[in-house]
Parts: structure tokens; sequence; C-alpha cells
């Protein structure tokens, strides 16, 4: 390929070994251009395809076969020989020393790729490749006359279907055809925030007038509503096995709700500001969020009590969005400042701060496991033309500066600002 570089060589004339040493050579290329029959192997089907390569194909060559044979995507394979995973292009067969087989099996492994779906403005829905760092397709644009921002999403990468919330209305997606397989209307208001059961068919939906839904993924009416909130529902958090609720308001106040009857059972105080954003885990019964007055707080989510994060290290305006990692007792938030922090959910201190959007922060994706987070920013500008970044978790040797990876649209999409954001961080084993 032409991407693979060139191995140059000098002879020095007159240099007995120099020229024994280059006849050598001239033979191994000479049995590198032997034809091999290759077997693309699968697992759990045996042999899928046989073809017949030259020994000096790449492995990327190699790919672009499995592609065209096998109809698999490059971004959804892994190529493996014996025990050795074949994750450099330029390598060839012969590198490999199978010249001498008369049969190479070569086992394809379809992966699914790690992959972003994004909601900004006019409704548009945006999904992304994350191991190509660029757009993989654009859905919607304009859902009826009220198109609005997608304001929140959920995502089954199983089943790549979608939930999202624009205007008044919810929309169920098929990622893979393009097309909204239904709409759900009921609320009086902005759809600010929701949850999905994907596996009960299930979800719960929250808006600007105050009211509250639950809905079946199979009606397109509410199952029951809770309308006479007067403060906008701008986050939530559900425990579909609990059969609890937890939501933040305008009015600075979270509720906990019994979700079969949309009853308030707890209120919380604390904020001084419309709470924009928060997290659940309901193993340990404790709950973080973030708010307008620029803090964040740790509850109890059983007596209601909680303790303030550092306000010295807090975000320089609005809290927009967080994400927490209970497991390793860490969280990231964005805020209206353009800035992410890294805080210790056990100390409430931060332990990191990334800065590098020029505008609003307003939806993160942690992922502890592999050190990254993924963050959504207010549209384009000259200054910041991607709206989406991911970031590692690793400091770099600057104080303040990390290694960051920017996701860009081609030009002249149009594409806006980035509302919310659902992350398939782990590429999936399949058949």
């Amino acid at each position: 390929m032409g991407n693979c570089p060139q191995r140059k060589r000098s002879v020095r004339e007159g240099d007995e070994d120099v020229l024994l040493k280059g006849q050598s050579e001239t033979s191994q290329r000479s049995a590198a251009e032997k034809m091999l029959r290759v077997q693309f192997v699968t697992l759990g089907s045996g042999v899928a395809a046989e073809v017949l390569l030259s020994s000096r194909t790449t492995v990327r060559e190699l790919r672009d076969s499995v592609s065209t044979v096998l109809g698999l995507p490059l971004e959804n394979q892994r190529l493996v020989c014996g025990t050795v995973v074949l994750d450099d292009d330029c390598t060839t067969l012969c590198d490999l020393d199978l010249v001498a087989r008369d049969v190479v099996e070569i086992t394809v492994v379809h992966c699914s790729a790690q992959q972003a779906l994004s909601g900004g403005q006019g409704s548009s829905l945006l999904l992304w490749d994350l191991q190509q760092r660029k757009l993989s397709k654009r859905l919607g644009g304009s859902l009826g006359s009220d198109a609005e921002a997608v304001h929140c999403l959920s995502v089954d990468w199983a089943t790549l279907r979608a939930l999202c919330g624009s205007g008044s209305n919810l929309h169920l997606w098929d990622l893979k055809q393009s097309s909204v397989l239904r709409t759900f209307s009921g609320h009086r208001g902005s759809v600010h925030c929701l949850s999905v059961d994907w596996a009960g068919k299930q979800a719960m939906s929250g808006c600007a007038s105050g009211g509250i839904c639950t809905w079946s993924l199979e009606a397109s009416k509410p199952s029951q509503c809770n309308l006479t909130g007067e403060a906008p529902v701008l986050s939530l958090a559900a425990f579909w096995k609990g059969r609890r609720a937890w939501t933040g308001s305008g009015d600075c106040t979270l509720k906990l709700w019994n979700m079969c009857s949309l009853e308030v059972l707890r209120e919380f105080r604390g904020h001084l500001g419309p709470v924009l954003c928060l997290s659940a885990d309901w193993s340990s019964m404790r709950g973080l969020s973030g708010a307008g007055d620029g803090t964040l707080r740790l509850w109890d989510l059983e007596s209601g009590e909680s303790e303030l994060f550092s306000v010295s290290d807090g975000h320089r305006g609005p809290v927009i969005c967080v994400d927490a990692d209970w497991t390793s007792a860490r969280a990231v938030s964005g805020g209206f400042d353009g800035t992410l922090r890294l805080w210790n959910l056990e100390s409430r201190d931060i332990i990191l701060e990334f800065q590098g959007h020029k505008t609003h922060v307003f939806c993160v994706a942690l992922d502890w496991p592999s050190g990254r987070v993924l963050s959504g920013a207010e549209g384009f500008t000259a200054e910041d033309p991607s709206t989406l970044k991911i970031w590692s978790l690793v400091r770099c040797k600057e104080p303040k500066a990390f290694a960051v990876e920017e996701l860009r649209a081609p030009a002249g999409t149009g594409i806006g600002s980035s509302r919310c954001v659902a992350v398939n961080w782990t590429a999936r084993l399949g058949s």
C-alpha cells in the first residue's frame, strides 16, 4: 500500500559480503511472490471464503479483501492469524513466515464499532465513528413545525435504536435504516430529559412545563403523566427495578418519585440555582447533582442530606452536565465556562481541569476503564470548529495539557451544537 514505508538499502561496490547478502534478499523476494490459498474463518461458522493472494499481500490489502468478499466494513474487523493479532496494516503475509504453508487461515472477528450518537439543533442526530474520528451519518434535521434542538437521548447499541426528545415530542429511531419508528406525544413543553428501560420497552421523560410522563415504547401515547408541576423538569435518573426516579427542577429542588403512581416521595433542597444535571447510584442510594449556581452536591437519597463540592475549584458559571463512575469514585462535569473538571467523589475535591472548548459544554460521557471522556459543546466558532472532543485522563507534561482528539463534520454540513450524547465505548465481539 502507498502508506507503508519502503525499505531502502545502499550497497558498497566491491563488498562481497554485501553482494552475497543482496543475492539472498533477491531469493527471498522471489519466494515472497508465491501465491497462497487464504481461508477466512469466522467464529462458530468455520471457513466463510477462500481466496488466492500473493504472500506479499499487506494486512491492509487483506482487510480490503475481507470487506469485499464477506461484506464486513473495515471498522468492524479484527483479523487474527494463529495467536497473532494483525493490527499493523503494513505487515505482509511473508513477514509472518507463512510462505511455507499450503493454506493460510485468517480468523475474522466481527466487532461492533466504537460509536457515539449526539443530538443537536434542528432535531438532527449525528452518528460518529470514534475509531475513524469522523461523522458516519446524519439523521433527521427537521421533525415537524416545532423542530427544536435534541436535548436528550438514549441508545440501545445492541439493536441500534435510539429515543430522543425534540420539541414536545419523543422520537424512536432505527439507526440502521435512518428512519423514525414511532413518535410519542403528550408533553406540553419541550422534552429536556429522559431515561429508557430497553429490555422492559418503557421510558420516562420530563419537560419544560413541569410535567413527567412514563411510556410504553410500543404505544404513541403516555402510560401516565403528572402534569401538575410548575417548574421545568431539567434532569432525570430512573431506577427501573426499584420503580423510583430522581429529577432536578428549575425551582432549585430535586424530587424522588414513585414511578408507579408518579407521586413525590421526597424533596431535596440545597442548590441556589436550577438543577441542570444529575447522576444516581441506586445500589448505595447516592446521587450527584450540578446546578445553575455553579456547584455540585453529593446526596444521600434516603436521608436527603448533601455535601457540597469544593467551591474554590468549581466551575465559573452553571454546571450543565455530569457523569459519574461510582465504582472508582470519580465524576466529570462540564460547565457554562467551557471547561471540564474531574472530581474525587470521596473527598469532593478536583483532580484535573480540562480546557479546550471555547463555548459552553453541554454533555459529557466518562469511560473510566479506558481513561477517556467525550464532551460536546455549543455550536461551531472560528476558534473551536469541533463541537465534540475526546480527552485522555492521563496528564501530559504541561500542568493543564491533555491529549485531545476532535470529531469534525465535513465542511458545509451546517451542524451546530452538541446538546446530548450517548457513547458505545467498547467494541463487542460478534459472530
